[in-house]
């Protein structure tokens, strides 16, 4: 079985659209510590009350409606 290791730099769809199945992937450490840090300022920027598109709007023609952050996890 193949592994692709997502690092977030380097991977590409012709990776992925060339890879035979089953597929393991693996997330990078370093890659794995940068998304939590962007959760943890999305979280921060959220609980501020910031207007963040497609998070606490509404998308396209809804994007001056406000979502309250409690209900972000259904609007995602």
């Amino acid at each position: 079985m193949k592994t692709l290791t997502v690092n977030g730099h380097d991977l590409t769809c012709a990776q992925v659209a060339t890879t035979d199945f089953p597929l393991d992937v693996s997330i990078a450490d370093d890659a794995r510590k940068r998304c939590r840090a962007s959760r943890a300022l999305l979280e921060k920027m959220m609980t501020e009350r910031r207007t963040l598109y497609g998070i606490t709007t509404g998308f396209g023609d809804s994007v001056d409606t406000a979502v309250d952050p409690a209900g972000a996890d259904s609007l995602q």
